[in-house]
């Protein structure tokens, strides 16, 4: 070995330096010193891919995370867009719909935005759309003309963003005329700027779902099928309708055709390209519905055909949920306040069905009830006492009656409605 301060070569037992006297320091080699540092290194690189792993991982549940909140609002976007499609859309008071204000089932009358638009009979085959304002249960002003052309006559018609959508049959030169054209035209709702939205040659009737149009046409052939007409005018066929479902028994309520099929009642989606029915109601309770029947929301509102209805064909009303398939009592002639003729609901809003019931006394008038579905309670709210042909319809809070007398009169009468 060799000395450290001289580098003179000494012996391995030597204390000190012969050349320079220093003493001498042997080297100690301390390997498990060595190896504890190596372990303690490799402690830390273990720690150190520990902590990348926690943060890879936190950043994965965060993914995770953001993807199942963007799943979750984009659901309730759908939805949201699928419940407005249950109506016209239009909000008309303060956050309600369309569905909310005016009957489930109207035809010639809707509340929109302080007015009360109504189809008007003038002459056979010929009829105008008319517009009221009202006001917190009042009448303002006078009727307002909103579209009329001759020997036209408006079967239907929906308002969507200030626009009114309406069917027309047009007769031509005459009322005599052999031929005739069925046309949507829209108009707004001043009455401005009318024009011819789409011709079909042989229509039959016409919905509204959504911002599209659904038209059920009628080919030379006499077959049926589904049209969407968009509110530009673009026409799409959907699908054939099938032969079984043009009966007297369909109905027509939203986006779906139900119809008595044999022993149930189906339904079709008009909004599909195919034509796909689904099982609205079994044969258990679908084989005891009279013609009678209506549609709202998820529910059936009809009267039992097994009953006997006595003297004036008293049949009690029912309700079936197509959700729960549970079926209830809603309407018996002992909760009447007087004895009558039979009675029918005529229309639906929100919880409320509207129920008018015939005079048996031969006077010939009508009273209108409404029935709220929460308490099973009966309320009177009118009487028409006169020997007309009436219709009744809702129109948020008014009452819509269409009428014809014996001598062929025809009008229009509406009623602030009596909360």
């Amino acid at each position: 070995m060799r000395c450290r301060q001289c580098g003179a070569e000494i012996s391995e037992n030597a204390k000190f330096c012969g050349v320079c006297g220093k003493k001498v320091e042997k080297e100690v080699v301390q390997p498990q010193q060595e190896e504890k540092k190596n372990v303690k290194v490799e402690k830390n690189q273990n720690t150190g891919k520990k902590s990348k792993g926690g943060i890879a991982a936190l950043l994965i549940i965060l993914c995770i995370c953001v993807a199942i909140t963007g799943f979750i609002i984009g659901r309730k976007k759908e939805t949201a867009s699928s419940d407005s499609g249950n109506s016209v859309i239009s909000k008309i008071k303060g956050e309600k719909k369309e569905e909310d204000i005016n009957g489930a089932w109207n035809e010639f009358s809707q509340y929109y935005k302080g007015y009360v638009y109504y189809i008007k009979q003038l002459a056979l085959y010929e009829n105008e759309l008319y517009r009221q304002k009202v006001d917190g249960g009042e009448l303002v002003g006078d009727e307002e003309e909103v579209w009329y052309a001759p020997y036209s006559e408006i079967r239907s018609f929906y308002i969507y963003n200030d626009q009114i959508y309406f069917a027309c049959n047009c007769y031509g030169e005459s009322e005599d005329s052999s031929e005739y054209e069925w046309d949507i035209y829209t108009v707004n709702c001043n009455g401005d700027d009318s024009e011819l939205l789409y011709h079909a040659q042989n229509y039959a009737t016409m919905r509204m779902y959504g911002e599209n149009l659904y038209c059920l046409e009628e080919t030379d052939e006499e077959n049926y099928y589904i049209e969407k007409v968009t509110t530009k005018g673009e026409a799409t066929k959907m699908f054939d309708v099938p032969e079984e479902y043009m009966n007297m028994y369909m109905r027509w309520y939203g986006k779906y055709l139900y119809s008595l099929d044999g022993d149930e009642i189906t339904r079709i989606d008009v909004t599909k390209q195919k034509c796909v029915k689904e099982v609205a109601v079994k044969k258990e309770v679908a084989e005891n519905i009279v013609a009678d029947y209506m549609v709202s929301g998820n529910k059936i509102y009809y009267t039992d055909a097994s009953q006997d209805g006595g003297e004036y064909g008293y049949r009690n009303w029912y309700e079936y949920n197509m959700d729960t398939k549970k079926k209830r009592e809603i309407l018996r002639e002992d909760m009447f306040p007087y004895s009558g003729d039979s009675f029918y609901i005529e229309n639906c809003v929100g919880d409320n069905l509207y129920v008018v019931r015939s005079d048996s006394d031969g006077a010939g008038g009508q009273k209108m009830y409404r029935l709220n579905l929460k308490d099973n309670k009966l309320t009177f709210i009118r009487s028409r006492d006169t020997e007309y042909s009436d219709e009744w319809e809702v129109c948020g809070e008014y009452i819509v009656n269409r009428w014809e007398n014996d001598d062929g009169e025809t009008g229009v009468t509406i009623f602030p409605m009596e909360k």
